[in-house]
C-alpha cells in the first residue's frame, strides 16, 4: 500500500522494501514531504518551517513528530515570526535536491538558528540505506531486493 499516490513525495520508510508501516505518519511524513519540496525555498524569509520539515520527514521514524506536536510547534512558531518576515513576499518553487540534500534549507538560515533547533535536524541516512537507494535506482535493483529479502526471509 506505501507504493500508491504520488510516488514523488514518499517517505523514506518504506523506500527500501519494508513490509510494515503505520499508515497515518506516513501520511504526515508524505504531506511534509510535499510541503519540505515546495516551501524549502521560503526558509531564508521564515525559517521556522525548516525544523518542521525534519521532524515530519526524518527516516527515524520513532523520532517523528505526532500530530498533536506538530500542531503544538506550528502553534508556537506562528506567534514567534516576526511582522516583517509575514509581511515578506515570496515565491514557491519546487526543490527537488530536498531529499538528497537536507541541509539546503538549513544552509538559509543563521548559525544561531541552526544550532538553537539542533535537537530537530534529522540525522544522516545509514550508509545502508543510501547503498540500497542506489541499488533501487538500477533496472534489476528491485528484482535484487526482493529475492535477497526472499532468500533471507526478511
Amino acid at each position: 500500500e506505501s507504493c500508491e499516490g504520488a510516488p514523488l513525495y514518499h517517505p523514506l520508510d518504506t523506500s527500501c522494501g519494508e513490509y510494515d508501516y503505520n499508515p497515518f505518519t506516513y501520511n504526515v511524513a508524505w504531506l511534509g514531504n510535499l510541503y519540505k519540496i515546495n516551501l524549502s525555498s521560503m526558509v531564508s524569509a521564515m525559517p521556522l518551517p525548516a525544523p518542521l520539515f525534519d521532524k515530519i520527514t526524518t527516516h527515524t521514524v520513532a523520532e517523528w513528530f505526532t500530530a498533536a506536536e506538530a500542531a503544538d510547534f506550528i502553534e508556537v512558531a506562528i506567534v514567534s515570526v516576526p511582522e516583517a518576515a509575514l509581511a515578506t513576499l515570496v515565491s514557491a518553487r519546487a526543490e527537488w535536491e530536498c531529499f538528497e540534500y537536507p541541509n539546503i534549507y538549513w544552509t538559509r538560515t543563521t548559525s544561531v538558528f541552526c544550532d538553537h533547533w539542533a535537537h530537530f535536524r534529522a540525522p544522516k541516512l545509514p550508509w545502508i540505506s543510501v547503498l540500497l537507494m542506489r541499488l533501487l535506482e538500477s533496472p534489476k535493483g528491485w528484482s535484487v531486493l526482493c529475492f535477497v529479502r526472499r532468500a533471507l526471509r526478511l
